[in-house]
């Protein structure tokens, strides 16, 4: 009888185990989805290099490339995480 209750203890913990596998973690990741803050905003370039598309994805064509880090930028529209800037010179993308 003992023999029993250790097999259905262990039954439970090895099924427990196996729900908390299947149960997806998700972390929340902050540039993945609009920020939710005020437009328009300015911002500087975190990366050497950002390629400034004609649309938001990347089946739309590179325009340009920023090649300077801290670039000052002015967000004035986001779409998920892309988000449409404004240069100093008045360009936009």
């Amino acid at each position: 009888m003992a023999r029993y209750r250790h097999f259905w203890k262990v039954a439970r913990v090895a099924v427990l185990a196996l729900l908390l596998a299947a149960i997806p973690i998700v972390v929340p990741v902050a540039d993945a989805v609009a920020q939710g803050l005020p437009l328009p905003r300015f911002v500087s370039l975190r990366a050497e290099k950002a390629n400034v598309r004609t649309g938001p994805g990347v089946r739309y064509p590179v325009e340009w490339v920023y090649v300077r880090k801290s670039l000052p930028l002015e967000i004035t529209a986001e779409f998920e995480h892309w988000r449409k800037i404004r240069d100093w010179e008045g360009t936009e993308g």
